[in-house]
């Protein structure tokens, strides 16, 4: 009876599902230009002027932060990084890329560190028209994590001001908040971040993770209290060992005591929620997994893996929360 039920009713309720999910999202996707809203961004990978690559792991890093720093303001739809990686060599114009990502402003950025100096130079240029609207160009001495937090919130304070966009409180904060009071800490957290986007686009060489795993360890060394550090190996553990453990009773442990020692330590922390909701999904905990996912999205209002979670948690029993959820997920990774 279950069988037939399931051909009956289930299956042609799924097909009809992915049909309205495809059509929602085509006419989304293609909508006419002037309709796409005032303050959305992209964010284009930042280029490393330095002569060498050796630095490049400072200027994303830099990079990441601004984007999720506008991420963090409500009244904003900022892409997430894998939209825009794409972009990372050059080879369109600037409207070209706003009409493919489909966002009415474009900020592109380069800069380059040499010694101590941090040289960063950003400006946000109209999508429709590739017109400067505005710029800055910023030349520091690093002497503390706090002046890189600082740099990365007054350009994403400076980005709302100027698009008219308000800056709650409870944003300027998470904003201002400095992971950790260690410069060394920060930036071999920063290159063991490096190293795991490089797995993460080749998942199929497991020895990638090595390198980030060392960094990560080497970053607690000389802060033992470093959130971003800690989700950094809930990661790692993630990655190395999802198939290993799938049938195992304690599958994936490891990754939910990382995580909440990531929350011990930065309760503020959005990534680190995500990654504890995957665990209680991946485990068959609905509420709890959903209820972390809506911790990340207050958090982070442009979280666009939260969103494309909890569709999939969605997706048996609630087809108009499906669609909603993955609607807001493809506006925020094309």
């Amino acid at each position: 009876h279950r069988d037939s039920f399931t051909r009956k009713y289930a299956l042609p309720g799924i097909l009809i599902l992915l049909l309205i999910v495809s059509t929602s999202t085509l006419f989304f996707l293609v909508r006419d230009k002037d309709s796409i809203e005032d303050k959305s961004i992209a964010v284009l990978p930042f280029i490393n002027d330095s002569d060498n690559d050796s630095t490049t792991y400072v200027i994303n890093g830099i990079m990441d932060e601004i984007l999720i720093n506008l991420q963090t303001i409500k009244e904003f739809r900022v892409l997430g990084r894998t939209s825009v990686e794409q972009y990372r060599i050059p080879t369109k114009k600037t409207v070209e890329i706003a009409e493919e990502l489909g966002v009415r402003y474009i900020l592109e950025g380069s800069g380059q560190k040499y010694g101590n100096t941090l040289v960063l130079r950003v400006q946000l240029l109209d999508g429709a028209t590739g017109m400067h609207i505005w710029g800055t160009s910023i030349e520091k001495e690093i002497k503390h994590v706090a002046s890189i937090i600082d740099i990365q919130s007054a350009i994403a304070e400076s980005i709302a001001l100027k698009l008219e966009a308000v800056i709650t409180l409870e944003e300027k904060q998470l904003m201002e908040i400095i992971p950790t009071p260690s410069l060394t800490a920060y930036d071999f957290y920063l290159r063991g971040r490096e190293e795991h986007v490089k797995f993460w686009l080749n998942q199929d060489n497991k020895e990638l993770l090595e390198r980030p795993e060392d960094l990560y360890y080497k970053a607690l060394k000389y802060d033992s209290s470093f959130a971003l550090a800690y989700n950094g190996l809930a990661l790692v553990y993630w990655n190395r060992h999802y198939y290993d453990e799938y049938l195992s009773k304690n599958f994936l442990d490891s990754v939910r005591i990382l995580a909440d020692k990531a929350l011990k330590f930065d309760p503020q922390l959005a990534e680190a929620y995500v990654t504890k909701g995957n665990y209680y999904r991946r485990n068959g905990a609905k509420g709890k997994a959903m209820n972390e996912y809506d911790k990340a999205i207050k958090l982070n209002p442009n979280y666009w893996e939260a969103y494309w979670r909890k569709a999939w948690l969605y997706r048996l029993d609630d087809y108009v929360m499906t669609i909603d959820n993955y609607l807001k997920a493809a506006a925020l990774n094309r």
